[in-house]
């Protein structure tokens, strides 16, 4: 293929010059309408391209143009698996990489936003610019390059979905490090899961952008799970870039969920979130691993060559158990670190019955009995149904 470059009269004249930290925020731009002039000319020796369906890249840094192609590519495989089929862009974005002594703008980063749907970007480049400040560049830039040409309509260029941003930069940032999900992972096991509704309706104002990131990312991975049709994932997200409101409307979403209500709908997303992150993770068991160590541990022996009692005959025969039962719960205690989620409850019922069966309380028995019964076959449902999901 010929190299070439856009050339254009008046390449930086409405351009937003912004911080490394502030780049999310400003490339939403100021949509004032500039001349501009473009041209398709060759590409002058001593420069080097990249370029895919949705960027044309270049420099004459060879090694620099090397490593944003790491990051344009991650974003088109990014693009392609989140948002489906699409044509390449009429008019590619532009980034032009210069060497840190450029004083052609100020800041790290200038963004052109133009009417006529051109995104022209020239990044200084230093070794502090890493993956993740790209990540967010490149995520604001091309979901406004979407919505610019498959939308039509300029007014939505403000109205990109904040938590789609974020989250799909963390997005494009695991495409390019597949081994960062797992830190991801960790990074959220320290958080507590915020409700789907809260993390559809973050907002620029008031917010930690990693903590904001860090939600949105889980969120978009697991309704890419969720949705056994792909095709309607594809569709919920270009409709919730193309319409704001949708982006927050958790009615539209239960539609692409057959016979699904709130309640129904919030458990198993709370159920496929906790399963991803929890998967990532070391020492934590997996729903099989925890049902079958939980059905062990339902049986209490009172020798080694005894079968062993279960449910009411544990009560029962509890003198003879004692030291056994006393066993049982501190195998609880130490198992309670491991177990996967699902089954957290079910764990803390049975450590209930075997205190209640020790103390001789009967009707605290039936009480923990009934609780882990329920709370054991609800877990076993659930992994069932998590597991179908994830196929």
């Amino acid at each position: 293929m010929v190299r070439r470059i856009l050339s254009f009269t008046s390449l930086f004249v409405c351009a937003i010059a912004y911080a490394q930290e502030e780049f999310v925020e400003t490339i939403l731009g100021t949509l004032t309408p500039t001349p501009a002039t473009l041209e398709i000319v060759d590409l002058p020796r001593g420069f080097f391209v990249h370029e895919n369906p949705f960027y044309y890249v270049f420099s004459d840094m060879p090694m620099v143009v090397n490593k944003i192609a790491t990051i344009t590519s991650a974003s088109e495989s990014a693009m392609r698996e989140y948002f489906g089929k699409i044509d390449p862009f009429i008019k590619p974005i532009v980034i032009n990489i210069v060497d840190s002594k450029d004083t052609s703008f100020e800041g790290q980063v200038s963004v052109d936003v133009k009417s006529n749907t051109d995104i022209i970007i020239a990044v200084r480049w230093d070794e502090n610019l890493d993956l993740d400040t790209l990540s967010r560049l490149l995520s604001g830039a091309i979901l406004r390059k979407l919505t610019m040409e498959k939308s039509g309509s300029e007014e939505s260029l403000k109205k990109i979905p904040f938590w789609i941003e974020c989250g799909f930069a963390n997005v494009i940032r695991q495409k390019a490090e597949t081994s960062i999900i797992n830190k991801y992972a960790r990074d959220a096991s320290k958080e507590h899961p915020l409700p789907l509704e809260k993390v559809l309706n973050f907002t620029r104002e008031n917010i930690d952008y990693e903590k904001c990131a860090a939600h949105s990312f889980w969120a978009l991975h697991s309704l890419n799970k969720m949705f056994k049709n792909k095709s309607e994932f594809n569709t919920f997200l270009r409709k919730a870039c193309f319409e704001a409101n949708i982006s927050r409307d958790l009615n539209f979403l239960y539609r692409f969920f057959s016979n699904e209500n709130k309640e129904n709908f919030e458990k198993f997303y709370n159920c496929v979130l906790t399963h991803e992150i929890i998967s990532r993770l070391g020492g934590i068991q997996t729903m099989e691993d925890s049902a079958q160590e939980l059905l062990r541990l339902c049986f209490v022996s009172a020798d080694m060559e005894s079968e062993g009692f279960v449910d009411n005959a544990v009560f029962e025969n509890r003198k003879i158990l004692r030291e056994s039962l006393s066993t049982r719960i501190l195998e609880l205690k130490a198992f309670l670190p491991r177990v996967n989620p699902l089954f957290y409850n079910a764990t803390l019922s049975l450590g209930g019955m075997y205190e209640a069966a020790l103390d001789g309380d009967s009707e605290t028995f039936q009480k923990y009995r009934k609780s882990f019964i329920q709370e054991f076959s609800e877990a076993q449902i659930l992994s069932k149904e998590v597991k179908q999901l994830l196929k």
